[in-house]
């Protein structure tokens, strides 16, 4: 069975996790009533019936683009649908649902993902969804977003959500043929893969004046630091990062962010969500060690209008060359 048939034809949260353990074998899912509670691998013995405590989460799988618009109804409703028509309008095979809380989840799968290592796939996630939605990322004058591709769990197919509602399947786009990633998305993948291993190459030699912090740690060090959205949570996985660099014990990281969340942010960010960016960064790093997210930083850092602190962090520590600057 093929997705665009089991659109049709799968109608319980059962039969949606059976149906990916067919396809790609174990797989991580979570049932997240009320508390979280710890990821496990799926099987179908392990979980013989849908009941009140079936996993309602699962992963993003390797050759899966997940489209998040996060937001507040009614904002995220007039959000989510340009965007699934932007996806029939391109002819790529594809599905709406209705998350069960106020987002929206398009979904589509593309088998040329499963040829990426996962770094590479990082880059093209992003950059479909950048192409594909271009102006639609942050559409003006609408409360409402699209969520990054770090690695996370989703809500499952037809499950009901922690705030009460259930997946629901909106609208599909079929096309009968298996989707191929656009020829403008990999022309922009293999743009954005020159440009970052150009910038990955100037980070290598970059050595700060205060042990290894970067410039723009620093700056989000500083109580000054404010924005709203989800700009504070952005700055949190990057000083969750540079904590990991420390010491990556999750144990650590997360007390390292309690201090700077009570001291920077006034404890704008809650046990939970301290939790889940811990977790975030683990998983992000996951197989390759922790490392600084410079291009991620340097994002926010332009969002903010802050590209001085960027430009201070890349020339005010080393020389033209970006080499360490002797001290002494």
């Amino acid at each position: 069975m093929n997705y665009e048939e089991a659109l049709t034809k799968l109608k319980t949260p059962k039969q949606w996790n059976d149906y990916y353990y067919n396809k790609y074998g174990r797989f991580r899912v979570q049932l997240f009533i009320g508390r979280p509670t710890p990821w496990v691998n799926y099987t179908p013995t392990d979980f013989p019936k849908d009941t009140y405590d079936f996993p309602n989460h699962r992963e993003r799988f390797v050759d899966e683009l997940v489209v998040d618009v996060d937001g507040k109804k009614p904002d995220s409703t007039t959000h989510a649908y340009p965007c699934f028509r932007r996806f029939a309008d391109a002819n790529i095979s594809c599905s709406l649902w209705e998350s069960g809380g106020d987002g929206y989840h398009i979904h589509a799968f593309f088998p040329e993902l499963k040829t990426l290592t996962p770094d590479n796939r990082k880059i093209m996630l992003e950059v479909m969804k950048k192409t594909i939605l271009k102006g639609l990322i942050r559409p003006p004058g609408l409360d409402s977003h699209i969520c990054g591709s770090n690695p996370s769990l989703y809500q499952l197919e037809t499950a009901k959500h922690r705030k009460g509602g259930y997946k629901n399947l909106l609208a599909t786009n079929k096309t009968g043929k298996p989707n191929r990633i656009p020829a403008e998305c990999w022309k922009q993948y293999h743009i954005t893969r020159k440009k970052e291993e150009k910038e990955r190459e100037n980070f290598k030699n970059i050595k700060e004046t205060i042990g290894d912090k970067p410039y723009f740690i620093e700056y989000f060090e500083q109580e000054r630091f404010y924005n709203g959205g989800d700009g504070k949570k952005r700055a949190a996985f990057i000083m969750a990062s540079y904590y990991g660099l420390q010491d990556p014990k999750p144990i650590m990281i997360k007390q390292k962010l309690r201090a700077w969340n009570s001291y920077t942010l006034r404890n704008a960010l809650t046990e939970q969500e301290i939790n889940g960016i811990t977790n975030s960064v683990i998983k992000y790093h996951n197989g390759s060690g922790i490392r600084m997210p410079y291009n991620y930083a340097k994002e926010l850092l332009k969002e903010l209008g802050r590209m001085d602190v960027w430009n201070k962090t890349i020339t005010v520590r080393g020389n033209d060359n970006n080499e360490p600057r002797k001290q002494g």
